[in-house]
């Protein structure tokens, strides 16, 4: 009975030791969740980009367990979304999303909050792929160098172009850097810098890439169409 008894004290033993074990690796992580942001917490991502009437998520994690205090403000708008929300979903004690849905064009901050605190900003960014570019153009001045330039169209997520040319019957490409009128920030200009005056025609290929797409245009310039001569100086002499 003895040895029985002892034989069951020790499976007592390893079931509480067992119980202890489970419920500081439970706490553990609580704390690991708890301390895995720095104070007051984190919001991501720091920029979102969409297309107009897609879908998107605004994350806000706390240092502590308050997730059903968090609200968002928006700040261009001035506009609190609180719970309980269709536009707010809670993750975790931690955690809470902002559920962004059909999402209309428009260039924003979003601010998570708790109470009066701000925790994080977020800035959204809702527009279109790559639009066509209508007002491609180029310019030689007097046979000795070329330029080209073309207005980036309005689209609220941020387009990068990459410009690049050939000659006609000539595979090789040539990459044309691109520069920003400093009085029109729309404006984007390009000096060829190896132009060639026998070439008729430059061919052309620009290419937008943003968050939302790709787009590729063509272009076929003649460069004897575009000349600019230089102006005649004339001079008066009296003649008597």
């Amino acid at each position: 009975m003895v040895l029985f008894s002892g034989h069951r004290s020790h499976r007592i033993c390893f079931c509480c030791w067992l119980m202890i074990l489970l419920t500081l690796n439970g706490y553990a992580g609580l704390v690991s969740a708890a301390t895995s942001v720095d104070p007051p917490g984190k919001v991501e991502p720091k920029t979102l980009s969409l297309l107009i009437g897609s879908n998107g998520t605004i994350t806000c994690r706390l240092s502590e367990p308050k997730s059903s205090e968090i609200w968002f403000y928006k700040e261009n708008s001035e506009r609190g979304i609180y719970q309980p929300s269709d536009e707010i979903q809670i993750i975790d004690q931690y955690t809470a999303a902002l559920i962004i849905q059909n999402a209309t064009e428009q260039k924003s901050w979003y601010q998570c909050m708790v109470d009066k605190q701000g925790i994080g900003l977020s800035q959204l960014h809702v527009g279109k792929s790559p639009q066509n570019v209508t007002d491609f153009s180029c310019i030689v001045y007097d046979y000795e160098y070329m330029q080209c330039s073309f207005t980036r169209p309005d689209n609220m997520l941020m387009t990068e172009y990459e410009l690049e040319y050939r000659f006609a019957n000539d595979n090789s490409k040539h990459k044309c850097k691109l520069s920003e009128d400093p009085e029109q920030f729309q404006k984007l200009h390009c000096n060829i810098t190896n132009y060639l005056p026998i070439r008729d025609k430059y061919l052309f290929t620009l290419i937008g890439n943003n968050a939302g797409g790709r787009k590729t245009q063509k272009f076929v310039i003649n460069n004897h169409k575009i000349v600019i001569p230089s102006p005649l100086e004339l001079r008066v002499q009296n003649i008597t």
